[in-house]
């Protein structure tokens, strides 16, 4: 019998201590952005996509951190570490309202660090340090970001008629 019980509290030990850690913070892998278009002028442009048509590779890559209040999306480069970020883009979740036609509007911060995208002309020439800006998000992101994943179109709003989307599937 005593055997019996050390190895139930042996089971039940490891058990615990395997899920240390676990919490509705923790980081996590999403769909990656598969295209992008630009707004300007008050239009958007056609959808570009992000993945390599010959040999279906991507060249972005995306980290999300789901929190209660917050959804922060983190794209980059495929092969970079995520802090050599093009783009992070926290949600405010808490400023959530209906935009119409199966979108939801959010505020939220938007960070850009880099210039420089192989991928075309996304925002050229403006670099955004934790600016405030309206995005919009269809009713698949709505969704995902509620069931901790990542899926649908986002459209971030700069101000001046710009912008950018990011459509993330599988």
């Amino acid at each position: 019998m005593k055997q019996l019980t050390k190895v139930l509290f042996a089971f039940i030990l490891l058990l615990s201590l395997s899920s240390c850690g676990v919490s509705s913070g923790t980081p996590s892998k999403a769909y990656i952005p598969t295209s992008y278009s630009v707004y300007k002028g008050g239009y958007w442009g056609e959808w570009h996509s992000l993945v390599y048509r010959y040999i279906g590779d991507h060249v972005l890559d995306v980290y999300v951190r789901h929190g209660e209040r917050e959804e922060e999306i983190t794209i980059y480069r495929k092969g970079n570490h995520p802090s050599d970020y093009i783009h992070k883009i926290v949600i405010n979740k808490l400023t959530g309202k209906d935009a119409g036609d199966g979108w939801k509007e959010y505020k939220a911060t938007v960070t850009q660090t880099t210039n420089y995208l192989s991928i075309g002309d996304l925002l050229p020439g403006n670099e955004y340090y934790n600016r405030s800006f309206q995005v919009k998000v269809d009713s698949k992101f709505v969704k995902s970001m509620e069931r901790g994943g990542l899926y649908g179109t986002i459209n971030v709003f700069t101000g001046n008629g710009e912008g950018f989307a990011y459509c993330f599937t599988p």
